[in-house]
């Protein structure tokens, strides 16, 4: 399975990761928990629900715990990989907080094709696992301190042109 076929938009992309999780974290996945999951109320994730199990990708009947389908799971493995992926990226590798990393992760999951997702991965494999990139973040660290020193403290319009770059 490459690219997403199914055409998924981010919402349900983030339906079908909560579901993953819940039955992680739970060994099931009620429509409530997963409203309260995404902060969205019972009718929306009734609709979603209906639409992911003609998709293929959930079994749904009112009032059971939802299940993934083989597909659903397949996916949701993705969508986590993914998340996981970029909020280490954010958080080891340029140094966000986790909550905020979190945050990123979550709407660059969705953004990126098959293709960039399998070089993004490969990336941060070799940025985790090569001793010399792994010194090199911490020259990541440095040079932001370099940067954030000497930002600016006159944020204007001119003093925010490349002319004005090293």
């Amino acid at each position: 399975m490459q690219d997403n076929h199914w055409n998924l938009s981010s919402s349900q992309e983030d339906y079908i990761e909560a579901i993953s999780e819940l039955i992680a974290e739970h060994g099931h996945a009620h429509t409530k928990d997963i409203a309260q999951r995404l902060g969205v109320k019972m009718p929306s994730v009734s609709y979603a629900l209906r639409t992911l199990a003609e998709m293929q990708l959930v079994e749904y009947q009112p009032n059971r715990p939802v299940a993934l389908t083989f597909e659903g799971r397949f996916l949701a493995q993705r969508i986590i990989r993914k998340h996981c992926a970029f909020k280490r990226f954010y958080q080891n590798i340029l140094g966000i907080d986790e909550k905020k990393a979190d945050e990123i992760a979550c709407r660059m999951e969705h953004l990126i094709d098959y293709d960039t997702e399998l070089r993004f991965l490969a990336f941060m494999d070799v940025m985790e696992n090569w001793n010399e990139a792994r010194e090199r973040i911490k020259t990541l660290a440095d040079a932001l301190v370099r940067i954030q020193a000497a930002l600016p403290e006159d944020v204007t319009p001119n003093a925010l042109s490349c002319e004005n770059e090293p």
